[in-house]
């Protein structure tokens, strides 16, 4: 997946199959390939400040990032969107803190921080040459 980076929001979220070209991007979630997925009982909503929406389901799944693995991570499946259809990305990757976050889960980094796969809970962007 190639995730867009949104440090205005704190949530992770991937298209689902039912989602087709609404949610843009090329690659979709299906659960059936992963032995680490688990569904909730919650759905999820997000209105972003530029008016797009997207809407799905919350479940937990092993997500790699950077050589970094986070098992039991919480994420969104989408099932629907508005206004994201031009996008090239998979979904977004959401970087603020937990208090923003639709179902009070941790964030990714906030994750791998508890789980000691980083020393402080920060990032940092590098724009190579």
């Amino acid at each position: 997946f190639y995730s867009q980076l949104d440090t205005g929001s704190s949530d992770l979220w991937v298209p689902g199959q039912q989602c087709g070209a609404a949610c843009g991007g090329n690659h979709t979630y299906n659960p059936s390939l992963s032995s680490t997925y688990k569904a909730w009982n919650k759905n999820f909503t997000i209105l972003y400040g530029d008016g797009t929406t997207t809407s799905g389901v919350f479940a937990n799944d092993t997500v790699n990032i950077a050589g970094i693995s986070i098992t039991g991570q919480p994420f969104a499946i989408i099932s629907s969107a508005s206004g994201m259809s031009w996008r090239t990305n998979d979904g977004i990757l959401g970087l603020g803190y937990q208090k923003i976050a639709q179902g009070g889960e941790n964030p990714l980094v906030w994750s791998m921080y508890l789980a000691g796969q980083l020393t402080l809970p920060i990032f940092c962007f590098w724009f190579g040459p």
